[in-house]
């Protein structure tokens, strides 16, 4: 690759006109419950939640999967968004990344 050329690691985040562009400074996984994550998707803005879960049992077609390295958030999502970052925040325009989203989380909407 070309010295010129350096591609930069970022997400990017809508809710903010003078941030448009966070940073990724480092990775660190999430390791107690409770902790803050936000995460960034394509069809939803970023949204915040918390961790609830570790070791998630999960069930698809009749298959039951359990796994080690998946936590559960009640973080919003929706279709399109799987495979977009969760981060936390260490500054205001810059990450630490923390997973890949897999899965949505919607609230009901009222009729």
């Amino acid at each position: 690759m070309s010295k010129r050329l350096s591609p930069l690691t970022n997400i990017k985040n809508n809710l903010d006109s003078q941030h448009t562009e966070l940073i990724i400074n480092d990775d660190i996984p999430v390791s107690s419950y409770g902790t803050h994550l936000s995460r960034s998707g394509i069809s939803t803005p970023v949204s915040c939640g918390y961790v609830e879960a570790f070791n998630v049992i999960t069930v698809s077609s009749s298959k039951i999967f359990k796994t080690d390295s998946i936590f559960v958030s009640n973080m919003l999502s929706d279709d399109g968004d799987s495979g977009g970052p969760s981060f936390s925040f260490s500054g205001l325009a810059s990450v630490t990344l923390k997973g890949i989203l897999w899965g949505k989380f919607r609230t009901k909407k009222s009729s």
